[in-house]
């Protein structure tokens, strides 16, 4: 369950610096960028790793990658961008561990057991509780937006149907006792993620964003130490690219190698208790009672996978 626990915690590190990505260049060009900029980092790591891959996998890969990366991944960024980082990587990563264990079960006949599954229903019960009291302050500063909430429920979707898809490529490999290098799995992802989020960003045509009227928060209010945080968005986009697709996706999909896809989602969902207090560390707030309860509910849920 290692790369589980990775991904979780490279996936928290990049919902923040994705959403301030977002808020300063917008959602589409922001998830380009990132995608360009760990294409050249996934390149140079794969070509140290690469294996032969048969043409029927390659498909598989760049399929997932362009439905999860090019897809969800715009989806995201527009769900940061309205919701904020903590409260969009709730939802969406929640949703994703229903629907990824779900999708397995219907397509792959990959079923969780009974245990597995009460399991990570504590987890993403801990999860939500925890951050049930995020929820309520960012949703009463910023009212309900129904385009954040609508682009979560497309992430969830895309992105399990991503992890699935990836599974699948995997067992079909397992099948023909072939091993598939992470690295160049992930940068094939990357690649029809990157195509499809390019013809996103040339069908919308878009302009540099407008500043919007709407109170998400911006580099410029985010403080570490008493000191403002960059407000350069090359700085967010080589984080957003380095800790989401580069580490933490190649870390998912190790994951999904190994694992039921609902099961390493669940894991993975654990990423807002980490993203929670890094945000509220950079806003300056303090965290609410919900998450201390909520929290040790979420690591109970996970001490109880690994004891079953």
């Amino acid at each position: 369950m290692l790369p589980a626990f990775l991904t979780a915690i490279f996936f928290a590190f990049t919902a923040i610096s994705a959403r301030q990505s977002a808020s300063l260049i917008g959602p589409l060009r922001a998830n380009v960028y990132r995608l360009l900029v760990a294409m050249v980092l996934l390149g140079l790591i794969s070509s140290v790793f690469r294996r032969e891959m048969p043409i029927g996998l390659i498909s598989l890969f760049a399929l997932a990658g362009g439905i999860g990366f090019g897809f969800g991944g715009a989806c995201m960024m527009r769900a940061l961008q309205y919701l904020g980082s903590p409260r969009a990587l709730l939802f969406v990563e929640s949703g994703t561990a229903i629907l990824a264990a779900l999708f397995a079960w219907l397509f792959l006949e990959d079923s969780l057991t009974l245990k597995q599954t009460l399991s990570c229903g504590i987890i993403l019960a801990g999860i939500l509780f925890a951050g049930s009291s995020w929820i309520k302050e960012e949703a009463e500063a910023r009212g309900s937006p129904m385009i954040g909430y609508l682009a979560v429920a497309g992430a969830a979707f895309f992105q399990a149907t991503s992890l699935v898809l990836s599974r699948h490529a995997f067992l079909a490999a397992m099948e023909m006792s072939l091993q598939v290098d992470k690295f160049s799995a992930a940068f094939i992802r990357l690649s029809g993620g990157l195509l499809v989020a390019g013809m996103l960003l040339a069908a919308f045509k878009l302009r540099p964003a407008k500043k919007d009227s709407s109170p998400v928060i911006t580099v410029n209010r985010l403080f570490l130490k008493g000191r403002p945080v960059s407000g350069q968005p090359g700085f967010w986009i080589l984080l957003n690219a380095l800790f989401g697709p580069v580490l933490g996706v190649t870390c998912w999909l190790w994951a999904v190698s190994l694992l039921n896809p609902g099961l390493v989602q669940s894991i993975a969902a654990t990423a807002p208790l980490i993203s929670i207090p890094i945000a509220r560390l950079l806003e300056r707030h303090s965290l609410g009672t919900r998450f201390y309860l909520g929290a040790p509910v979420a690591i109970l849920g996970i001490t109880s996978l690994m004891l079953w």
